[in-house]
């Protein structure tokens, strides 16, 4: 096997991201456990936000134009899904969407990293637009 074979490097960088990604998540589960409405809370707020870039995927180039825009629409959505944490009626309920929709976003984006399909590439261009 050559020194500088591609195939190796990039199971190599893979193998990488698994482990930082299960070390991130076994550290941030067992936070979760001791801090729960805390976690209930940021849970509500990354649904919020996956929402938003799901909203502004829907359009070529980007469901909004400005820049300005595109930072307001992510902000308030992302409070949006924030203010549902605040009362124990809509907690759960929140939290449901919150993470069908942050587990929808992990997903795609896990394909789209073996697939090549460009769909973080899109998050990146239209948020540099």
């Amino acid at each position: 096997m050559l020194a500088h074979d591609p195939i190796s490097h990039q199971l190599t960088v893979l193998g990488a991201f698994f482990v930082a990604v299960f070390l991130t998540g076994g550290i941030f589960g067992a936070l979760a456990l001791v801090f729960s409405d805390l976690t209930d809370g940021l849970c509500c707020l990354l649904g919020g936000f996956c929402l938003s870039m799901w909203f502004l995927t829907v359009k070529e180039g980007g469901l909004i134009g400005s820049t300005t825009g595109r930072a307001i629409f992510i902000i308030a959505t992302s409070l949006a899904g924030y203010c549902l944490s605040f009362s124990h009626h809509t907690r759960a309920y929140g939290s449901m969407v919150s993470i069908s929709f942050a587990g929808a976003t992990a997903t795609v984006l896990g394909i789209d990293c073996f697939s090549r399909a460009g769909w973080k590439e899109f998050w990146i261009y239209i948020w540099s637009r």
